[in-house]
Order: structure tokens, then C-alpha cells, then sequence
């Protein structure tokens, strides 16, 4: 086992064994943070953590009452029908807003606490031109129960759950805006209704779809922060044999509450954003760097991204020369921190080892454990990172 290897198992095993589950905002989440810092000061030319409010509960707390708001629409809807329709509004608006746009629409009506972003610098022999960022993120997530009680059965419930609450505002807004009309449609707009009521059992699960624990969180994201430190380790040596990039900064970014609706890339990207477009900057997100065979580049992210060609195409080029496996990838909900950079300009996309071809049944659930990381995994994500600073410094220096 090379001492990259054994550096980036170690750094998991302090975290996973020593601290624990990482609940965004928590102490926990405070000591990894401590930790990546601490490891960073060895190899970094500067270190900075820049602190940030964040609300954790919030980004999927808000679920059941959008399921109550579902349930007490189905009454209004035979009886009051505007009524109905101004609950499944509100209710259509803040699902949207919170869960698909990942935008803080509801943060300030839940608890808050104090996140942190950490970022490792390391600085070019020369003019700084280019940079790189890798980020990846030290929270994990709150365990979701229907993923992990149902496992690749849990798309059943998912798909039906969000068709009920979309199909009961559209039934609301249809009756509303057929007696406004006066449009005669009784039997069409009654079997609409049964439909809604047919589907309450399908909703039941989201009443309890976020548990209060949290997952070890191996996967998602440890291995990703881990492979920084691979990185790090890397770059040191290259600097001792006189190969430091010459006009390439490189940033290791842990950010934090990444589970709470990418809180801490949007923190980082509003503080930062001038520094960003100072010079041409990308972005890697590092995500589940669980096995090298099931390595993905992600695209784009519906709703939120399309990421940028250029960092895609070099990432690419650098599996294909390399005979590495690396398959696309689209994300239909939640979203990566590298969507925040895109949305600000920034070449971004994400590396993504979790196998997306079969249900992954450690994602999200207390099966997120160490026996589903491979080094061979974390090693993979390293080298793609080394391959694409070097190509990035090459093709700016020449």
C-alpha cells in the first residue's frame, strides 16, 4: 500500500472511529473541519476556515408539512376548492424552491447553527493564472428511512409522492379555473379528485422520510475528503523533485452542511466570488470515490446545472489515455456543490464513484460504511486530480 493510500485510510478511520456521524452544524462536523485543517497544515501554503450560518433541519424538515398540506388539500378540494389551491400553491412553491433549487426559501423558520468552510492553498512557483479547486464535503447526511427500509423499492414511493403533490395543484388549479369559466367538467374533475385521495397511502412514508440520526457518511463524503489528502500527499512529493505546477494554484476545499441544501458552497461562493473570476478557475466536487469501475463524470443536474464541456472534455481525455473507465452521469434531484460554481461561471463538474446503474443501497442509510470503499477507489479520484493539474499548468504555461 503506497503512503498516499495508507494517509488518505487513516485520515477515514480518525474520522469515522474517532468522531463519529457529522450532522451538518454540529460538533462533530467542527472536529472534522479541526482535522482537515490540521492536515492540511502540513503541505499547504495557507490555510483558512471561513465560518458560516447554516439551518440543518431545513432542507428536508419541511417534507411533512407539504404532506399535511397534500392530505388537508384533498378535503378543501371537494368542498372549497380556492382553498385548496392556495395550500397546494404554497406548498408546490416551497418544494420547488427548498428541495429542487436547493435555495434557502424556508432556512429562517428552523434552528440555526454555526458551519465552516476550510480551504488548503497551494501556491504555483510562479504568476498565478489558472486555478483549480477540489472540493469535497465533511457532513453526512441525515439517514432518509423509506431508502433504507425499501431499498431499490423506495423509486415506487419516491415517484408516486411527488406525483400526488404535483396532481392535486393541478387538480385544484383545473376546478377553480373551471368554475371561474364556467366550464362544465363534473366527471373528469371528480375522478381527478379520486385519484389524489387513491394515492394518500403512497404519501404516508414522507411523513418519516428524514430520521433524526445521521450516517457514518464513508461514502458520501468522507472518501471524497480523503482523497484530497491523497492529493496533498501528491503534490508534496511532486514539489520535492522540483515539479510544483508553475502557474496553477490549487485549492482543497472541505465545505461543510453540503447535506443541508449545498449551504457551504453557496457560503463559499458569495464570499468569494471575486476571487473566483480574478483568474479562470474549475472545480472538481469529489463524490463517493467509492471504486474505480463505476467512476461517472456528471454533466449536468437537472434544474440546477449544465457543467462546463472544456473541464468534462479534459476529464475525458484523461480517462481515455489512461484506459480509465469514466461514463456520464445526470443527477434528477438534490445536486453537488460543483451546480454552485457552475451557476457563478466557474468550470465545474463532479467526479462520482457511487454506482448509479443499480439502486445504491448504502446512500443515504447507515450502510454508508467503510466495507463499500475501495482504495483502489480513492486512489483513482487522486490521479484523475494529478493528471488534470498537470494538463491545466501545461496547457496555461506553454
Amino acid at each position: 500500500m503506497s503512503k498516499p493510500t495508507k494517509h488518505m485510510l487513516d485520515f477515514m478511520d480518525k474520522v469515522l472511529n474517532g468522531i463519529g456521524p457529522r450532522e451538518a452544524g454540529s460538533k462533530a462536523e467542527r472536529e472534522t473541519a479541526d482535522l482537515v485543517s490540521e492536515y492540511y497544515s502540513d503541505g499547504c501554503d495557507e490555510v483558512i476556515t471561513e465560518p458560516f450560518t447554516v439551518h440543518p433541519r431545513a432542507f428536508l424538515g419541511f417534507i411533512p408539512f407539504v404532506v399535511l398540506a397534500y392530505w388537508v388539500s384533498t378535503f378543501f378540494y371537494w368542498y372549497t376548492p380556492i382553498a385548496a389551491l392556495l395550500i397546494m400553491s404554497l406548498a408546490v412553491f416551497a418544494f420547488i424552491q427548498q428541495l429542487i433549487l436547493s435555495k434557502p426559501f424556508l432556512d429562517k423558520l428552523y434552528p440555526s447553527a454555526e458551519s465552516q468552510n476550510v480551504s488548503g492553498i497551494i501556491k504555483p512557483s510562479g504568476e498565478v493564472r489558472r486555478r483549480v479547486i477540489f472540493n469535497a464535503h465533511t457532513d453526512a447526511a441525515y439517514e432518509f428511512t423509506i431508502w433504507y427500509l425499501f431499498n431499490k423499492y423506495n423509486v415506487i414511493f419516491m415517484i408516486s409522492g411527488i406525483l400526488a403533490i404535483f396532481l392535486m395543484f393541478i387538480a385544484a388549479l383545473l376546478k377553480v379555473g373551471f368554475d371561474f369559466a364556467g366550464i362544465q367538467a363534473e366527471g373528469f374533475l371528480n375522478v381527478m379528485g379520486y385519484i389524489c385521495l387513491g394515492l394518500i397511502p403512497m404519501s404516508v412514508p414522507f411523513m418519516f422520510f428524514v430520521s433524526k440520526d445521521i450516517v457514518p457518511g464513508a461514502s458520501d463524503d468522507l472518501s471524497g475528503v480523503a482523497t484530497m489528502m491523497g492529493v496533498l500527499e501528491n503534490l508534496k512529493e511532486m514539489k520535492s523533485k522540483g515539479e510544483a505546477p508553475k502557474h496553477t494554484e490549487i485549492i482543497l476545499l472541505a465545505t461543510g452542511s453540503e447535506e443541508a441544501g449545498l449551504r457551504g458552497s453557496m457560503a463559499y461562493v458569495a464570499k468569494n466570488a471575486e476571487k473566483l473570476r480574478e483568474v479562470e478557475t474549475f472545480n472538481v466536487s469529489l463524490e463517493s470515490m467509492e471504486n474505480p469501475e463505476t467512476l461517472q463524470v456528471v454533466t449536468h443536474e437537472l434544474f440546477k446545472a449544465h457543467h462546463s464541456p472544456k473541464l468534462i472534455g479534459m476529464l475525458k481525455d484523461i480517462a481515455k489515455r489512461n484506459d480509465w473507465t469514466l461514463d456520464d452521469a445526470m443527477i434528477p434531484f438534490g445536486g453537488t456543490d460543483a451546480a454552485t460554481f457552475t451557476q457563478l461561471g466557474v468550470h465545474s463538474t463532479c467526479l462520482l464513484g457511487l454506482p448509479t446503474k443499480t439502486w445504491p443501497t448504502n446512500y443515504h442509510t447507515r450502510r454508508d460504511t467503510m466495507e463499500h470503499v475501495k482504495p483502489e477507489g480513492l486512489d483513482r479520484g487522486v490521479d484523475f486530480c494529478i493528471e488534470l493539474i498537470k494538463d491545466l499548468d501545461k496547457e496555461i504555461s506553454s
